[in-house]
């Protein structure tokens, strides 16, 4: 059990920390988009091209956590409640798979919202979408950050909750010969 407390850490320290980081580098890659020579504001050929490489980081991310901490979270955590069950601690079993639960669908939230983003984007720029289109994609983009925030909030519940199943779980104590 203790490996899967383990396990169960470092995917979600992973997962959270590649959030961050994403979170991070967005307003980098964008702080780094010239400005515009005509007056001010952002030149918005490189600005939409920011956001075009930042998205398809995102969705990088966002399929490498689809295909390998999610799983392992998952499993990780399966196996933390089953092991709950089994105790006698219900309650603590079923926290384990509601959060569980929860981080799966935010997790799938946001995949949805960033494929949609990426190709409404790419419709945008290519003229495939007419430009009343763009608050359609302001509004996905703030419902976007909501998700990646949620996600992330999970995550670091599930490494609070690693953390303390870590310290304080069984122990064995020193055998006393009275």
């Amino acid at each position: 059990m203790k490996l899967m407390r383990v396990l169960l850490l470092i995917a979600c320290v992973a997962w959270l920390a590649g959030n961050v980081l994403m979170i991070v580098l967005a307003p980098v890659l964008f702080s780094h988009a010239p400005n515009s020579t005509t007056g001010g504001g952002h030149d918005f050929s490189t600005h939409f091209a920011a956001g075009a490489v930042f998205g398809d980081c995102l969705r990088v991310w966002s399929v490498g956590i689809t295909c390998s901490l999610l799983p392992v979270t998952l499993f990780c955590g399966v196996v933390l409640a089953a092991g709950r069950l089994f105790a006698g601690q219900t309650a603590r079993a079923v926290a384990w798979i509601v959060c569980l639960i929860a981080i799966a669908l935010l997790h799938l939230w946001s995949e949805d919202l960033i494929m949609t983003l990426n190709q409404l984007l790419a419709n945008l720029l290519s003229g495939k979408a007419g430009g009343e289109h763009w608050s359609d994609f302001n509004d996905l983009h703030r419902e976007s950050r909501a998700a990646v925030t949620c996600e992330s909030a999970m995550a670091l519940v599930l490494i609070l909750a690693a953390s303390y199943s870590l310290i304080r779980g069984p122990q064995a104590s020193p055998k006393t010969n009275e």
